[in-house]
């Protein structure tokens, strides 16, 4: 079994998130460096739930396992942050089938990283009740396109986001979501595989208030792409491109003379930027 550790990331940002501690930090701090598969939880128990917010409501105490999801709700209620980064959800029902009510109605960051038991549909279904949203994790959930388009109808004010691991995720998905947020700052499309150039000319055509972007493991990027970030995203300060084996190092090189730090080493776009 793997113990991962987790290195400190270079200090390329200026505002960090207090990163939530969970069984996903120690995987994903890793996980750049893996090709195979995606991380996954490996216990149901001793998962930390911890809100990362900084005024209002205390934040949630640390749990041995994840409570049930009414109980998870009531006591959320109020917060502006759900981290369930990395949990399992406790069934029947799966989690958020049967309560889409309750979302907190001041959520600004909802964290569903390697969260098992959030299926597509149920995002579908509570879709229209994360329009406050600001910051969405959805790494590591196998996201159709179908339901990341549906999310992207009801999401324009998100400025982060993470789709990494999502094999399933194409141009067309990755479309909904760059075309209906032109506010986005950071996206995480690690190990996005099915995408190629043309999505992410896309990308640099509809968000140019970009400044961290991570392909890494898109292994069907060539130098186009980062020709086209250059050209378009001038607030660009990170791009991590590891495992993108038609990225040639004079392009990397070509982003760096334009004062992007490239594939900076332990660095998690959704917690770091």
């Amino acid at each position: 079994v793997l113990q991962p550790t987790y290195s400190p990331p270079l200090s390329v940002h200026s505002t960090a998130q207090p990163r939530p501690q969970s069984i996903c930090q120690s995987n994903d701090s890793v996980a750049m460096q893996l090709s195979q598969g995606p991380p996954r939880a490996t216990s149901s128990g001793a998962t930390n739930i911890v809100a990362s917010q900084t005024h209002g409501p205390p934040p949630l105490a640390k749990a041995a396992s994840l409570p049930d999801t009414t109980t998870l709700f009531a006591a959320t209620r109020s917060h502006s942050s759900l981290p369930l980064s990395a949990t399992l959800a406790q069934g029947p029902p799966p989690f958020a089938d049967t309560y889409p009510a309750r979302v907190p109605r001041a959520l600004r960051v909802l964290d569903l990283g390697f969260c098992k038991g959030v299926r597509n549909y149920a995002l579908q279904r509570f879709a229209s009740k994360l329009s406050t949203l600001t910051a969405l994790n959805l790494a590591g959930g196998g996201r159709s396109d179908i339901a990341v388009a549906k999310i992207a109808q009801y999401t324009q004010n998100l400025t982060r986001i993470s789709l990494s691991w999502s094999q399933q995720l194409t141009v067309f998905g990755l479309g909904e979501i760059v075309r209906r947020c032109p506010q986005l700052e950071v996206l995480d499309l690690t190990h996005c595989m099915r995408l190629e150039d043309q999505a992410i000319t896309m990308v640099a055509a509809n968000c140019q208030q970009l400044r961290v972007l991570s392909i890494a493991y898109c292994i069907n990027l060539s130098d186009a792409c980062v020709h086209d970030l250059l050209r378009f995203c001038h607030r660009l300060k990170v791009l991590n491109t590891c495992g993108c084996m038609g990225i040639s190092e004079e392009a990397k090189d070509l982003a760096r003379s334009n004062g992007i730090v490239v594939d900076p080493f332990g660095y998690l776009p959704f917690y770091d930027a």
